[in-house]
C-alpha cells in the first residue's frame, strides 16, 4: 500500500471494535503501537495514536455492509475510474472470477456496483453521505 491510504479490521462487531492504521503512520513501516483499537465512536479504546483522520469513513462502511475490513487505497487506478465513472454514480464490475471471493457471491456471473463518492476534506458530512 505505500504511505498512501490506510486499512482498518472489525475485532468485533458487537460491541463494534476496530483496528485502524494511526494517522500519519508510514503504511511501509508499521509496528502494533500504529494500529490502535477503536470503538463505533472512533474513541481509541486499546493502544495508543491517533485513529486515522478517515475513521468515520471506515465506520460508515462497517455498519452499511457488516464489513470485515476496510482497505482504502489512493492507487492512480482507483483515482482513474472513479474521475470516468463519477457521473454515472458508480462503477459495476461483473463476468469476474474474483467475485466468488466476496460473501455469499458463487458464480462470476455475478455483477457488483460500487458507488463513487465525491471527495471532501470535511470528512464527517462525507461519512454521512457515505452512510
Amino acid at each position: 500500500m505505500g504511505s498512501s491510504g490506510n486499512f482498518s479490521v472489525v475485532t468485533s462487531h458487537r460491541p463494534l471494535r476496530v483496528t485502524i492504521t494511526s494517522s500519519g503512520a508510514d503504511k511501509g513501516s508499521l509496528s502494533a503501537r500504529d494500529l490502535p483499537q477503536i470503538d463505533e465512536e472512533g474513541q481509541v479504546v486499546q493502544g495508543s495514536g491517533s485513529p486515522s483522520a478517515e475513521t468515520l469513513l471506515h465506520l460508515a462502511v462497517i455498519r452499511w455492509c457488516e464489513a470485515g475490513s476496510v482497505l482504502h487505497t489512493h492507487s492512480v487506478w482507483s483515482t482513474l475510474l472513479s474521475k470516468a465513472y463519477a457521473r454515472e454514480g458508480g462503477i459495476s464490475i461483473e463476468g469476474y472470477e474474483m467475485l466468488k471471493g466476496l460473501e455469499g457471491i458463487t458464480t462470476h456471473e455475478h455483477c457488483e456496483w460500487l458507488p463513487i463518492f465525491e471527495n471532501s476534506q470535511d470528512v464527517p458530512r462525507l461519512s454521512e453521505r457515505v452512510a
